[in-house]
């Protein structure tokens, strides 16, 4: 058996509407097929929109961007890693904050099950909690959902 990974963007429901989108998601993953009990990296490319930073992991005070992976009897996901956030400080508030100014990748570690039976198809869908802020304005956190399908051959 082996899993191959079907579709190359994310679809997105943003389950708190608002007029102002602060960042684009897209998904892939790091294997186009993969034998079943196998390991694959699922990937959520971030871009901040311009003059736009999200929060990283350590953000005190703040929403830090989280990736949560629902849970599905076809796979387990581990832990998601973060890259190293930049340190910025703002002399406005005279604080030090992790922050994602620029594009940048969360790396979802996924086991696929060995009982899964060829022809099966997962879908992975995962939840992207984060807060978003400008030059002159912190907004509402915000959740979007995420998602990758996976085809069992």
């Amino acid at each position: 058996m082996a899993v191959a990974w079907c579709g190359a963007s994310a679809q997105i429901l943003d389950l708190k509407p608002t007029p102002i989108q602060h960042a684009t998601f897209a998904t892939s993953a790091s294997a186009a097929h993969i034998a079943a009990g196998g390991e694959i990296s699922l990937w959520l490319d971030v871009t901040p929109k311009p003059a736009v930073h999200v929060y990283g992991p350590g953000a005190k005070g703040y929403l830090p961007i989280a990736l949560t992976i629902l849970p599905s009897p076809g796979f387990k996901a581990g832990r998601p890693v973060y890259p190293r956030p930049q340190v910025v400080f703002f002399p406005a508030l005279n604080e030090r904050t992790p922050v994602y100014s620029q594009a940048f990748r969360i790396a979802q570690p996924v086991s696929v099950s060995r009982g899964v039976t060829s022809g099966e198809v997962l879908t992975a869908t995962g939840v992207v909690d984060y807060q978003a802020c400008d030059d002159s304005l912190c907004y509402p956190p915000s959740k979007v959902l995420v998602s990758w399908t996976i085809r069992v051959m």
